[in-house]
């Protein structure tokens, strides 16, 4: 599991689980990020400036490559 502390961006997506991958112990099976929320609706941060806002984090699970 890899925690970050901000969205992220495809290409910076991308990267990130290449560079776990290349090591050849894991493989990437999915990424969360948890999205602010008012009264059981997503708010919209993005309007705000970027150093106005709580960084919401963003997870990035990989499971460990199995030997077949």
């Amino acid at each position: 599991m890899v925690g970050l502390t901000r969205p992220i961006d495809a290409a910076w997506l991308e990267a990130t689980v290449k560079e776990i991958e290349a090591q050849g112990k894991f493989r990437y099976e999915k990424s969360y990020t948890v999205r602010p929320q008012v009264f059981g609706r997503e708010f919209q941060l993005t309007n705000f400036p970027a150093d106005m806002t709580y960084p919401f984090p963003t997870i990035l699970l990989f499971r460990a490559k199995t030997e077949t």
